[in-house]
C-alpha cells in the first residue's frame, strides 16, 4: 500500500487570472475533495473519500490532501476539489495522487529474508577474497583453443628463421645500412606492388574502386566465377543504383566475341569515346581488368559515395558478378602530355 498526496489550485475568473488565497475561499466554503478509485483489472470506479476536508499551504497558495492506504498494484486514483467561491473558474479542479516516494519501495526484502549477522559473518565475507581461485565456470578445455607457439606465430607471418636478429644480421652481411637499404628500395626507378588495390579487396564481395582523376586508372578485379559461354560484361559506375545507365559516371561493355561498339559506352552521363575504356576478361581465371584512359578519368569530378557493379549476359539472363563502393579524387598534376 502507498500514501498519495492531492494538491490543489484555484484561480480567478479575471484576466489575467490569479490565484485564489484561503481568505478568499472560506469566505465562500473551504474547498473540498472528492477521490474515485478505477480499477485496472475490470475499469471499475468506486467513491474513495467524499467532501473530504483539505488543508491550505499559505506558502504556495494552495490545497492538499493525503490519502493513505492506496492499492497502486490495483487502482489509479483521482481527486477533485470543489469550491463553491462565485468566482473561482474553473470550480472543480482534477489531479492524480503524487506517491510518497518512501513507501513506492515495495521491492524490499522482508524483515524474515533480510540479511543478518547470523548468516552475514566475517568469516564468509571474507571468502570473497578467493574468489578468483574458486570460480568453477571458467571456459572448459573442449571450448579453448591454445595461443599460437613462437614457432607458429613465425610460420604465419611468413618469417623462418628463429631468430629475427639472425635475418636482420643477413642484411648486414651484404654491406649495406638500414639506410642504405631504404634509399635503395625508394630510390628505385620501378618498383611493382605485388597487386593492386582493386586486385586485393576484390577477392571478397565489394571491393573498392578509388578512381584518380588525370591519370589513367587499370585495376583488375579477382575471384570472379565468370561462365564460359558468356555473351556480354558491363562495369557500371553510378553516383546511385536507381540512376540510368546514361547518366552513369562510367559505364564499359565488352562482348564475347568482340565486336566494335566494345569500349567507354558513357562517360560523366554523356556518351563517352569508345577507345577510352576497355575490360579485359579471363573466364579461367575468374579474373576481369578494367583501363580508363586519363582522357577520361580528366571529365570526371571529385566524388566519393559511388556504387559499382559488374554484370554479364548469358542466353538473355544478366547476372551480378561482384558489386561495391566506388569513389574518385583529383591529383595535383593536370597536365596529360
Amino acid at each position: 500500500m502507498a500514501t498519495l498526496i492531492f494538491r490543489f489550485v484555484f484561480l480567478s475568473n479575471a484576466s489575467p487570472a490569479v490565484v485564489l488565497t484561503s481568505t478568499e475561499l472560506t469566505g465562500a466554503a473551504a474547498p473540498t475533495i472528492n477521490i474515485s478509485s478505477t480499477a485496472y483489472s475490470d475499469g471499475a470506479i468506486a467513491s474513495v473519500v467524499s467532501g473530504g476536508a483539505m488543508t491550505y499551504d499559505s506558502y504556495t497558495q494552495s490545497w492538499s490532501y493525503r490519502l493513505a492506504g492506496a492499492d497502486l498494484a490495483s487502482y489509479v486514483y483521482v481527486g477533485a476539489a470543489t469550491t463553491t467561491y462565485a468566482t473561482a473558474s474553473p470550480a472543480t479542479v482534477h489531479a492524480l495522487g503524487i506517491v510518497v516516494p518512501d513507501e513506492l519501495v515495495s521491492s524490499r526484502a522482508a524483515s524474515a529474508t533480510a540479511l543478518s549477522n547470523a548468516t552475514w559473518t566475517d568469516a564468509r565475507a571474507g571468502k570473497l577474497d578467493n574468489l578468483d581461485g574458486t570460480v568453477t565456470s571458467r571456459l572448459p578445455t573442449s571450448g579453448y583453443t591454445a595461443p599460437l607457439t613462437a614457432a607458429g606465430t613465425r610460420a604465419a607471418v611468413g618469417l623462418a628463421d628463429a631468430d629475427l636478429d639472425e635475418q636482420l644480421a643477413a642484411i648486414a652481411a651484404s654491406g649495406l645500412t638500414a639506410d642504405q637499404v631504404k634509399t635503395a628500395v625508394w630510390t628505385a626507378a620501378s618498383r611493382t606492388l605485388t597487386s593492386t588495390a582493386a586486385e586485393t579487396t576484390a577477392a571478397v564481395a565489394g571491393g573498392a574502386l578509388a578512381i584518380a582523376s588525370r591519370a589513367t586508372f587499370a585495376a583488375t578485379l579477382t575471384g570472379l566465377t565468370i561462365p564460359a559461354s558468356w555473351e556480354r560484361i558491363w562495369l557500371t559506375i553510378k553516383r546511385s543504383a536507381d540512376e540510368e545507365d546514361a547518366a552513369s559516371q562510367v559505364q564499359i561493355v565488352v562482348s564475347n566475341p568482340g565486336v566494335g561498339t566494345d569500349g567507354l559506352l558513357y562517360l560523366a552521363g554523356a556518351v563517352g569515346t569508345a577507345a577510352w575504356g576497355t575490360l579485359t576478361v579471363d573466364q579461367v581465371a575468374g579474373t576481369v581488368a578494367i583501363w580508363l584512359a586519363d582522357e577520361a578519368t580528366t571529365r570526371l569530378s571529385r566524388r566519393s559515395g559511388l556504387v559499382y557493379d559488374v554484370k554479364y549476359l548469358v542466353a538473355g539472363d544478366t547476372t551480378v558478378l561482384t558489386s561495391g563502393a566506388a569513389s574518385v579524387t583529383v591529383t595535383p598534376t593536370a597536365a596529360l602530355a
